[in-house]
């Protein structure tokens, strides 16, 4: 039996809190300041339609953010007595998708793809990675998105394809038709603009180096160890290590996604949460974290302090307090390309 296992636990879950710090940038308006500047739409949050009629520009902007499959949508319960999904989110290149089991929350992430059929959407295709392949593991249908009530449903067909080297309690059970209700987007998010750090924030970026505090009050580098991904053998009692990488994506609708991959792409381990702005300045913001332990969710919140935010990096500093003790880290994320 092998059993994934990480090494600096806390250190990774001060990443999870770090990952979601920005910085401030102040927008340069010494030309013609009495110049009334023109507004954007930075972020498109209320697009509708039949996806079949649109094409993949339009089905993109349509399917995006975090939809909640009828009342099963949870952060807070992490059993149910039966298989069923619990939310499906759409970043502009990502996918999560996640369902409540008997034996707790389960959930896969990775790319998707528009399938377009004579300029318009036919489908849209779940993919994961596998020791290194793709696998398709679940296709969409006929999406249709309405506002109703001042509230955005949509209405879905899903084919599950579950790989047999994809482990998944529930397997393709829970292919069907489904009604989904779209969560409500951040305030920042309907009048930001494209310099904002709100705009800046909302991406996937990827540990590039991390630091905290040692025993004398220096710096250690502890970036390889928080990268290590590490596989441990209960019948040789042997571990084996490799370096991967860690990305975390934040969306508009106040989630972000933390995944930990092996160096050939697959998903190692998973973390997600809420955030939200503490300060009006959009320096400092909060994040709420769920950690699972026999069935029972457990929230924890950090508030973070950052120093720089541009197009391709982000720095700063986190203090996270852990009973008594309190844990310092410095670190820099770069921008991750797609």
């Amino acid at each position: 039996a092998t059993q994934i296992n990480y090494n600096y636990e806390k250190i990774l879950s001060a990443v999870f809190a770090a990952s979601l710090l920005l910085a401030s940038c102040s927008s340069n308006n010494d030309d013609e300041p009495n110049q009334p500047q023109e507004t954007v739409e930075v972020f498109i949050l209320d697009a509708t339609g039949t996806v079949a009629e649109q094409t993949a520009v339009e089905a993109k902007k349509t399917i995006n953010g975090r939809w909640s499959i009828g009342s099963s949508a949870s952060k807070t319960s992490a059993k149910a007595q039966n298989c069923s999904l619990n939310y499906i989110e759409f970043t502009d290149s990502m996918y999560a998708i996640s369902i409540l089991t008997p034996d707790g929350i389960e959930a896969a992430f990775g790319q998707y793809t528009i399938v377009e059929t004579n300029g318009t959407v036919s489908a849209v295709e779940l993919n994961v990675n596998v020791l290194g392949n793709n696998h398709l593991i679940a296709t969409l249908t006929n999406i249709v998105v309405t506002e109703t009530a001042n509230n955005l449903i949509a209405t879905f067909d899903v084919v599950f394809n579950i790989p047999a080297d994809y482990e998944w309690a529930c397997g393709s059970s829970l292919s069907g038709d489904y009604s989904a209700e779209k969560e409500e987007p951040l305030d920042e998010a309907e009048d930001a603009t494209a310099d904002s750090n709100f705009a800046k924030l909302v991406n996937t970026w990827r540990l590039a180096e991390l630091y905290e505090t040692g025993e004398n009050g220096e710096l250690v580098d502890v970036t390889e160890q928080i990268n290590e991904v590490c596989d441990y053998d209960y019948d040789t009692y042997e571990e084996n290590c490799e370096t991967g990488s860690l990305e975390v994506t934040f969306s508009a609708y106040g989630t972000y996604l933390f995944i930990s991959y092996r160096a050939n792409g697959e998903v190692a381990d998973w973390g997600e949460g809420d955030w939200e702005f503490a300060n009006s300045d959009q320096t400092e913001l909060t994040l709420t974290e769920y950690e699972e332990y026999d069935g029972v969710v457990t929230e924890y919140e950090n508030t973070m302090v950052i120093t720089t935010l541009n197009d391709t990096e982000f720095s700063g500093t986190i203090s996270n307090i852990d009973g008594e003790e309190t844990y310092t880290q410095e670190f820099i994320f770069t921008i991750a390309s797609n």
